[in-house]
């Protein structure tokens, strides 16, 4: 029924942003800032996944996720991050 399939997407919902949160929290520790920076859960995930560790940023094009001016502020705030060093 469509109440059961409301019902369903409401739920899937909740997961995919409990998971976004977890993804901020977690990443968070490396690289703080980037929650300032990027409010939008897919694209923050899809930052992460193509950057893994901050350091990468500033040889890398967001340009098909980010805004140039975007891009240009998450890769500024990369340089200086007080966040924790992570390894592959």
């Amino acid at each position: 029924s469509s109440a059961q399939a409301i019902g369903l997407l409401d739920d899937l919902d909740k997961e995919l942003n409990t998971y976004a949160m977890r993804l901020k929290e977690w990443y968070g520790w490396h690289f703080p800032e980037m929650v300032k920076i990027i409010n939008d859960n897919v694209k923050y995930a899809q930052v992460v996944a193509r950057m893994k560790i901050r350091s990468n940023a500033k040889g890398l094009d967001f340009k098909d996720v980010l805004e140039e001016e975007v891009e240009e502020e998450l890769k500024e705030a990369a340089e200086v991050s007080m966040g924790t060093e992570i390894s592959d």
